[in-house]
């Protein structure tokens, strides 16, 4: 290109063309990307002295380059411009470059016009990302069963290879290669019908990303096919109830309860019905359950030792179980010390206890109690650790409270 100014430009430039372009300006190429503004351009691109652009006399416009703007300065691919791109040294597989004049695009211009200039170059951009980006295709079928193994494949192309590649599943179903483009994806092992996304993410040699999805749906083949499971609080305590759709191979069933819905403890086991295609109910009451809000879950084994676990359900027993009432229990959470405040309707021995979430019990003590108001004052072991507890009142074999407490060790 010839320099705008001489000596400006370096030995090799020996032409310049000096001063302003010649008026009036040709738009081409109205439907291109970047010519997508509202008003002209060529009075903001005048800041600065490359305020035009034109090839030397030995030289000429790529001809895969579009002269979007054009002065009235020479002919053909020798015409001076305000803006051009095309593919770098006139290869169609190269990315992107862009002349567009002025230094700042703030010229001597109206707003619109300004704005006009920037919007060009913005749209120069987003074609610029389009014309290199990475494409995808992949392959995979729509359906599939759980615990299925099944082959899955993708295709990079555009961009700059080579490609790295990384797989990923919704539900945490698992690959021979996470990072193959093509590999075997092992469907999870999920206990009832749901739909897995698949995304494969692929980055080329010049770190551009791209990815797509791909949805499989999944049917369960799981041994049991649960169709309810629910509790309520009775009298004699909590009722656990479930029924089953289908059973393969169905050794028992594990009820389990918990305090916090994290840490579950086993309370019972029922057997199973080993193989079968109707409906099924079942039923386990806990007769000694949390007061207050506790949560359940049910675990089924194999006859070979494989397991799975449900979904948990809570209930909230508000109502008195026994014949004392609501214990009170301050500070809680609590350092070195808590007492325990409740009334009873008679007088008797009851047993106090403290177990961990696991049931291990951490202290034990049988305590005569009055009718009426009394009080239990607790003090905090020295190898007592931070963490959650459950005191624990029992009339002989029947649990009369438990409630959670918190030790905050300092």
């Amino acid at each position: 290109l010839q320099c705008y100014s001489s000596t400006k430009c370096g030995p090799a430039i020996t032409e310049t063309h000096g001063g302003g372009s010649t008026s009036p300006y040709t738009y081409n190429y109205p439907t291109d990307p970047v010519m997508q503004f509202m008003s002209d351009m060529h009075q903001a691109a005048t800041g600065g002295s490359e305020d035009w652009y034109i090839p030397m006399s030995s030289g000429k416009w790529n001809n895969n380059t579009k002269q979007l703007v054009n002065t009235s300065d020479g002919t053909g691919q020798k015409k001076g411009i305000m803006m051009a791109y095309g593919p770098a040294f006139d290869d169609t597989t190269n990315g992107y470059v862009m002349y567009e004049s002025g230094h700042d695009l703030n010229g001597s211009g109206t707003t619109a016009q300004k704005v006009s200039a920037q919007r060009a170059y913005f749209n120069f951009l987003l074609i610029g990302g389009i014309s290199k980006q990475v494409k995808i295709s992949a392959t995979a079928p729509s359906t599939a069963n759980a615990n299925d193994s099944i082959n899955i494949s993708s295709v990079a192309s555009s961009g700059t290879g080579p490609y790295t590649y990384k797989w990923t599943s919704l539900l945490g179903g698992s690959f021979v290669s996470s990072t193959s483009a093509s590999t075997k994806y092992k469907v999870p092992n999920i206990s009832t019908s749901a739909t897995d996304i698949l995304t494969i993410t692929v980055t080329d040699n010049c770190s551009r990303v791209n990815f797509i999805k791909k949805s499989i749906a999944i049917s369960s083949t799981l041994p049991i096919k649960l169709k309810s499971f629910k509790v309520n609080s009775e009298s004699k305590g909590v009722e656990v109830k479930w029924t089953t759709a289908s059973e393969i191979n169905n050794d028992y069933f594990s009820v389990q309860r918990s305090l916090d819905g994290f840490n579950f403890i086993e309370i019972g086991r029922v057997r199973g019905a080993g193989n079968s295609t109707i409906l099924l109910d079942y039923s386990y009451t806990d007769e000694h359950p949390y007061h207050g809000t506790s949560y359940y879950r049910l675990k089924q084994t194999d006859y070979d030792g494989k397991s799975e676990t449900f979904n948990i359900v809570s209930v909230n027993l508000k109502e008195k179980l026994n014949d004392i009432n609501e214990v009170h229990i301050y500070p809680n959470p609590f350092s070195d010390a808590f007492t325990a405040e409740f009334e009873s309707i008679d007088k008797k021995e009851i047993q106090i206890q403290l177990l961990s979430l696991s049931g291990a019990i951490i202290y034990n003590e049988t305590i005569t109690i009055d009718e009426g108001k009394n009080s239990f004052h607790f003090t905090t072991p020295d190898n007592m650790k931070t963490g959650i507890y459950i005191f624990r009142v029992l009339n002989g074999s029947s649990v009369l409270s438990n409630e959670k407490v918190y030790c905050r060790r300092n």
